[in-house]
């Protein structure tokens, strides 16, 4: 299954300095996945707190998982903190099946995220 390059949207807000909510929408997959870690970069820093807000996230390819496997392993590298907030259930089952790889905390909502 592809996905087209207008399937996928990103926008941040930031609730409290240094905490940044970045909602994916559409598609995270090979013809989105690039342009997802540019945005995803922009905010991992020493300190920073990510939340990935993933409500909207319809389809994640392998593409789409390597980002966000990316995003824990730089932000461990950097200091910073990461948070998946409400992944939908066919995201859910793909971090089941990468098991103990996948250590980014899960959170069901993005307020629980952005209260930590």
């Amino acid at each position: 299954m592809f996905a087209s390059a207008d399937r996928f949207t990103a926008t941040v807000t930031s609730p409290h300095p240094h905490q940044w909510v970045l909602a994916l929408l559409g598609d995270l997959d090979l013809v989105s996945a690039d342009r997802a870690w540019v945005f995803i970069d922009a905010l991992l820093y020493p300190g920073a707190l990510l939340v990935l807000n993933l409500t909207d996230l319809d389809f994640t390819d392998s593409s789409g998982l390597r980002i966000l496997l990316r995003t824990q392993r730089q932000a461990a590298e950097l200091g910073a903190s990461v948070c998946l907030a409400a992944p939908g259930r066919g995201l859910r089952h793909l971090f089941d099946l990468t098991g103990p790889s996948f250590a980014a905390l899960r959170l069901p909502a993005v307020l629980a995220a952005i209260t930590l």
